[in-house]
């Protein structure tokens, strides 16, 4: 299985890093490869990447919501967001 990985990556300068760090992350090979060139990869698999890179930090910013400078923007993305079925239905 090694030789057949190898195989495939034997043409590029960082073939064994790439290698290693699909094992790491435990992300097949072809995921890694499939998001170098494309940049499309599942949420779940990125995650396991920046895990074992010890990268998770960087995803903090994006899942905070934004800062309200007074109650009154809290209370109006609240009313924004608000869904289901309205009491006069």
């Amino acid at each position: 299985m090694l030789a057949a990985e190898l195989a495939l990556v034997a043409d590029r300068p960082h073939a064994l890093a790439i290698l290693e760090e699909s094992r790491r992350a435990g992300v097949a090979l072809s995921t890694l490869r499939h998001f170098e060139r494309t940049g499309q990869i599942s949420l779940e698999r990125l995650v396991m990447i920046a895990s074992s890179l010890s990268a998770l930090d960087a995803f903090e910013g994006l899942l905070q919501p934004p800062r309200a400078g007074s109650l009154e923007e809290i209370e109006a993305r609240q009313a924004k967001r608000h869904r289901g079925r309205r009491a006069d239905a």
